[in-house]
């Protein structure tokens, strides 16, 4: 498969935005997630993150699609990484988020005032690992899939895009859909990362000087 910098090289100034929108919403998305505090959301990384990997193999093809001006045909082989068909790949993903699931559970501590440093710490490391190099993959994987046709090609032979000015417009519309998701996870995590690093609120996560007012007003 065509290294990740050869494909960047070859894409437009919106196709470079939409790699960049897999590299940074995903992890973020995730790790909102997974600080969020809700039980049904923290247990949400089995299915982040082969997401994140779908969305990063169709930019990846739809991307090549774009660039074939003769058009393109698929692959006559599925592309294989590390051994591995886009199929395992996902498997890998939700495998990869159990994982992340327990580690975060494993490391969380019994007291909920302290702040759960060691699992946060974890659940960043995952984040932005796991979806940095599924990412990575499937955008390399998405490209390969798809063969750019040489001109004179039997037409009978050549797929092309009904409309690429309409895939373009969708590439800005899941852009811009990709900034509100951005906000939308840095605002949870201005609430939701605080807590895990410090505390819930207890006297642990007091200055100095407030715990003695507290510890005068008790008194």
């Amino acid at each position: 498969m065509e290294p990740l910098s050869k494909i960047w090289s070859q894409m437009s100034g919106m196709q470079k935005l939409g790699t960049a929108r897999c590299f940074i919403v995903m992890p973020l998305l995730l790790l909102s997630f997974t600080l969020s505090g809700s039980a049904v959301l923290s247990f949400l990384a089995p299915v982040v993150l082969p997401w994140c990997f779908y969305i990063a193999f169709n930019h990846g093809r739809s991307s090549h699609n774009l660039q074939a001006a003769h058009g393109f045909r698929s692959s006559a082989t599925q592309p294989v990484f590390l051994g591995m068909t886009a199929k395992l790949w996902y498997m890998a993903a939700a495998a990869a988020g159990v994982v992340m699931i327990v580690g975060v559970m494993a490391t969380y501590p019994d007291d909920n005032t302290d702040g759960a440093t060691t699992a946060l710490y974890f659940a960043t490391f995952c984040s932005f690992f796991f979806c940095g190099f599924l990412t990575r993959i499937g955008l390399r994987m998405g490209w390969s899939s798809v063969t750019a046709c040489e001109p004179g090609t039997d037409p009978a032979q050549v797929l092309r895009l009904v409309n690429p000015d309409a895939v373009r417009r969708q590439q800005l519309i899941y852009t811009l859909a990709g900034l509100v998701v951005v906000f939308g996870a840095l605002s949870s995590l201005s609430a939701s990362y605080p807590v895990w690093a410090h505390g819930s609120g207890g006297s642990s996560s007091l200055t100095p000087e407030e715990q003695g007012l507290l510890n005068s007003l008790s008194n």
